[in-house]
């Protein structure tokens, strides 16, 4: 696609490889644009981040919730985020959307941990909602175990994904709603 004519297909890129094995001056598992090159890769537009307008209480079914902005763009099946709005960053929880109007999504997913959207004392403490869900998908094909210099002894899964860069003397590098 280009920035007039967004690609509207679904598409996977995965970047493949194990850490160490092999070598190249820009490592394993990438997307690599040198000098004088171009990338372009332009998904559909939708709204990527928004935040809640009214808290949401844990528990389970479909429920609604009320956003800051326009997300009419959001269609049933996409999976968002609903980040934390504790201390523990552990309590980021994923939900599939039923339905969204302008400014509200029905949901549904258990959730298990209140997600304040309010302003408390003057100061916005409003929780923030991504969209994960996009046509265009880069990611990094993982190992079913952790292995190498990973970190073994503190994970138990891959943690080594893919990367995308660009060097010095770029011409364009241009990725969105991807």
């Amino acid at each position: 696609g280009s920035e007039d004519c967004p690609f509207a297909g679904n598409a996977e890129i995965l970047l493949t490889g194990k850490r160490g094995s092999y070598t190249s001056v820009d490592g394993e598992k990438y997307i690599s644009v040198h000098s004088g090159g171009s990338l372009e890769i332009h998904g559909q537009p939708k709204t990527s981040w928004t935040k809640l307008t009214k808290t949401v209480a844990p528990g389970g079914s479909v429920r609604t919730i009320n956003v800051l902005d326009d997300v009419s763009s959001w269609v049933a099946g996409d999976q968002l985020v609903l980040a934390s709005t504790d201390f523990d960053l552990n309590q980021a929880e994923v939900v599939t959307i039923e339905q969204c109007f302008e400014r509200s999504c029905n949901v549904t997913g258990n959730i298990f941990y209140s997600h304040f959207g309010e302003i408390d004392s003057d100061v916005d403490m409003s929780g923030e909602v991504g969209l994960l869900t996009r046509n265009i998908l880069i990611q990094g094909e993982m190992e079913e175990r952790c292995y190498g210099d990973q970190l073994c002894d503190e994970y138990d899964f891959d943690t080594f994904g893919g990367h995308i860069m660009a060097k010095k003397g770029f011409k364009t590098f241009k990725v969105e709603n991807a």
